[in-house]
């Protein structure tokens, strides 16, 4: 099972933004160059900045790191604690690399995630990617990052059997409700033991900040006409197990994705 980081932060008021982005960049490179002898256990890295729903940047960037599994995640951090604890200098010039120097580590923050019912999830990028070369376009996508918790008086079996229902019935009407979704992915936050918190996520992709409008508004006029082309999927949709006191959404979209890497296919050949 994979083990994820959600990492967050904001820079120093005093950063060279020219600098900063210069060390993501050299990042990216370094850790791509020493894969095999240094990150072994790293599946993917991705990289964003937190925005508002108009896609205005709120100064917070983020970066997903996957890992292969919960043991691989404590294996890499276990190993580079004790390189620098016994100063051998094998995760030196990583350091020197690091873009933690740019950070205000007053506002740095990691939440931890591992995957639930990945064999439900969809991830529709490849169809969309051809479509859009074909149209001579390349959208930038659009990404919500949804956390809740579970009611207390709600039904666990009955929550997890509407997970399941809400998917299956997105898939199925994905082209005539659902077009301008890339993506949708399930997990549940938890320490760095694995140990989970009650706190759930969904990773929703939208094709651009323009079609997740899109989307939005559509689904909203057609609640306000009560025309029946969402009653449905209302019926589906597992909020009414969610403690609404607890959702809240994060916006985000892409930086940088040309550096982006990706060994999950690697990995699972292995």
């Amino acid at each position: 099972m994979r083990f994820l980081e959600y990492e967050t932060w904001r820079l120093k008021k005093d950063c060279p933004m020219d600098d900063y982005e210069h060390m993501i960049e050299t990042w990216f490179q370094y850790v791509c160059a020493n894969k095999k002898e240094l990150f072994d256990e790293w599946v993917s890295a991705k990289y964003y900045n937190q925005c508002d729903k108009e896609g205005n940047p709120t100064g917070v960037f983020v970066m997903l790191f996957e890992y292969e599994s919960l043991e691989g995640h404590h294996t890499y951090k276990n190993r580079k604690l004790h390189s620098y604890e016994v100063n051998d200098g094998v995760y030196a010039e990583y350091a020197s690399n690091d873009p933690y120097q740019f950070f205000d580590l007053d506002h740095v923050n990691i939440i931890c995630m591992q995957p639930e019912k990945t064999d439900l999830w969809f991830d529709y990028t490849e169809e969309k990617r051809a479509i859009e070369k074909k149209n001579g376009v390349c959208l930038r996508r659009f990404l919500e990052y949804e956390i809740w918790k579970v009611a207390p008086d709600a039904v666990w079996e009955d929550y997890e059997n509407m997970i399941e229902t809400w998917f299956r019935y997105v898939v199925e009407n994905k082209k005539e409700l659902f077009d301008e979704w890339v993506s949708a992915r399930y997990y549940q936050q938890c320490d760095k033991e694995g140990n989970p918190n009650g706190v759930y996520v969904m990773l929703f992709e939208y094709d651009s900040l323009e079609g997740h409008h899109a989307y939005k508004s559509r689904k909203l006029h057609s609640y306000a006409l009560n025309d029946g082309q969402y009653a449905q999927y209302a019926a589906n949709d597992p909020y009414q197990f969610f403690d609404l006191t607890t959702v809240n959404i994060d916006c985000m979209q892409p930086l940088k994705t040309d550096l982006w890497f990706d060994y999950s296919k690697e990995k699972e050949e292995k």
